[in-house]
């Protein structure tokens, strides 16, 4: 499999353009599988500038590159579901997620924002009790210049409970439950139409 991105030439001093000489630097975000060292093969296909204006048909080149770049896990996460004892058609969704960075020596904290939960007949809320509140320490622990998030230390391993409740009415193709970590946040719900990717 492969992936085709056009790449964006925005810092150059002329706009799309790199002149003879000039460098830029373009980052990449790589979504890989697994751990250890793995290579990547880049094609690149770029375009010789015209000499004038009645060039009509462009003159392309071809490079490749082959990258070998050491991929560092982070996290893990599991979840399980169990029947709620309250009500009927209700459920608990516990979350656990773990940090083992292991990419440097200092500064391995994990800060998460929120947890996004995607289901077409279900709505997720967020179950109180599980951040500091009122000076009284419980499990969970905020960010304290982002408070809506959550840091977990390097080998840390928390736990997050939620409640998960059957919508009521006519439910739309598909409802995204956006979940906040802090003690104020409060659990969000919104539709996700088709073609939507924004999560």
């Amino acid at each position: 499999s492969g992936t085709l991105m056009k790449v964006p030439f925005k810092s150059t001093r002329t706009a799309g353009i790199l002149q003879p000489g000039e460098t830029i630097e373009v980052p990449v975000h790589i979504r890989t599988s697994g751990g250890g060292r793995q290579d990547y093969y880049i094609l690149c296909r770029y375009e010789l500038g015209k000499e004038n204006s009645q060039d009509s048909s462009p003159r392309h080149r071809w490079a490749r590159k082959l990258l070998s770049i050491p991929v560092y896990p982070s996290i893990t996460m599991s979840a399980s579901l169990m029947p709620s004892y309250v009500n009927n058609g209700e459920h608990i969704l516990s979350v656990e997620l773990m940090n083992y960075r292991s990419d440097r020596d200092t500064g391995l904290d994990i800060n998460f924002d929120n947890l996004c939960v995607i289901s077409r007949h279900f709505e997720v809320k967020q179950l109180h009790g599980q951040f500091i509140s009122d000076g009284k320490t419980n499990s969970l622990i905020p960010v304290d210049n982002e408070q809506s998030a959550l840091e977990v230390g390097w080998q840390e391993r928390v736990t997050l409970h939620y409640l998960v409740a059957p919508i009521g009415g006519t439910t739309p193709p598909c409802n995204i439950s956006t979940l906040p970590f802090s003690i104020e946040g409060s659990a969000s719900l919104h539709d996700a139409k088709h073609g939507d990717a924004n999560l």
